[in-house]
């Protein structure tokens, strides 16, 4: 069940009966509430992901980027994980301290920064929670039309 979190009421906004790995349902409120959804993976098969061989990414998409961290996870080498995720963490710094240094900022290639967001206002709204921009460095949505313009190699087209 998925109660307000600040709230002293024990009156649950949604509850969720049946399995995740089978057919569940959600409903408003208690389980007698009305159904709100339902889901089963038997009849929602998951999409296929049609990704470039690692070979053809560029440099800086994250299949790429992070492989290393990757196979060292999975080999279970926790010092050749950290070692790999500092090199990335710190490349991005140093991206980042170039960028304020000559006064550019990141242009998001498939988000854009909004002032609200529908959605979340109304999800928020039935738990008690708002939007604080302040925090989160903005309010970013996916922008279909920045999608449909972005082409390969990203690191190469000056950062736009």
């Amino acid at each position: 069940m998925l109660y307000k979190t600040e709230s002293s009421e024990k009156e649950p906004l949604y509850s969720v009966e049946g399995q995740w790995t089978e057919a569940f349902t959600i409903r408003e409120g208690k389980k007698s509430g009305k159904v709100v959804d339902t889901w089963d993976p038997k009849t929602n098969k998951p999409a296929v992901l049609d990704v470039a061989p690692i070979e053809d990414q560029d440099e800086l998409e994250s299949r790429r980027a992070w492989q290393k961290v990757a196979q060292a996870i999975y080999r279970g080498d926790l010092d050749e994980t950290a070692y790999y995720k500092g090199l990335i963490e710190n490349q991005q710094r140093e991206m980042r301290k170039k960028e304020k240094e000559d006064g550019v900022e990141w242009q998001r290639r498939y988000f854009s920064q909004t002032e609200n967001d529908p959605t979340f206002e109304k999800l928020g709204n039935e738990i008690g929670e708002t939007l604080e921009p302040e925090k989160t460095n903005g309010v970013w949505r996916w922008d279909e039309e920045k999608a449909k313009r972005a082409k390969a190699p990203f690191s190469t087209q000056n950062n736009k």
